[in-house]
């Protein structure tokens, strides 16, 4: 194999390594109890104290909502470290439309945990409700047993185009395609007082261009390794 092409490969592995989404917003709620701006805390009576963000409020009916009101996107990464899992989740692309919550909304949980139904599913499924007006959809593309309540978990969420891909410590749990709308805020919901959220890292996504080149840089390795008619050298 030429030494320039042993180069370019491990140069190329590196970028695979490194490619990540640049940050466009952190939090880790280090504030004394008092609302961590840009957050619009605009229903549920939220505070970050104590390092950590939560709502005094939470409830389902109307549903909480406290969104990141200085970005309005269509294609992100949105990661949370979600403290004592139980009822919650991640508003993506949506709007608070005078209290008529537009978006999707990504339950962490659910299943009746936080309305004190503890059913087999309570707190441990992942899925997700089209919001339309305030008027959620049924749940759809459930994850089921892929959480245990009282854990300490860290979500990230990839959205692009038309999917919508749910992460829990790195696993792929759910995903959801659906078009209905195609960009707006993130935001945090809270259905259990003894849910909290932490260490928001909003990003944009990482581009997928860096496996390709190193996929292709491979097969070239292979290749050389090949002397014509395919036997192998000595």
């Amino acid at each position: 194999m030429s030494k320039s092409l042993l180069i370019a490969s491990f140069a190329a592995l590196a970028l695979c390594r490194s490619a990540t989404g640049a940050a466009l917003y952190t939090d880790d709620f280090n504030t004394n109890g008092t609302d961590s701006p840009p957050w619009g805390n605009q229903r549920g009576n939220w505070s970050a104290g104590n390092g950590v963000y939560s709502a005094a409020n939470p409830s389902n009916n109307p549903t909480t909502y406290s969104s990141l009101t200085g970005f309005d996107l269509a294609d992100f990464s949105f990661q949370v470290d979600v403290n004592d899992v139980s009822d919650g989740g991640i508003w993506l692309r949506s709007d608070f439309n005078g209290g008529n919550i537009n978006g999707v909304l990504l339950v962490i949980g659910g299943q009746g945990y936080g309305s004190g139904n503890r059913g087999p599913h309570a707190g441990e499924d992942m899925y997700w409700h089209i919001s339309t007006n305030g008027n959620l959809s049924t749940g759809v593309d459930l994850a089921s047993f892929v959480l245990s309540p009282g854990e300490d978990v860290t979500v990230r969420v990839d959205v692009v185009g038309n999917t919508y891909r749910a992460y829990v410590n790195g696993t792929l749990e759910t995903t959801l395609v659906d078009n209905t709308y195609s960009h707006g805020q993130v935001g945090l919901y809270d259905y259990y007082s003894g849910l909290s959220f932490d260490n928001v890292v909003l990003s944009t996504v990482p581009e997928p261009t860096s496996a390709a080149v190193f996929g292709s840089l491979f097969v070239g390795m292979v290749a050389c390794l090949r002397p014509p008619g395919g036997r192998r050298r000595n």
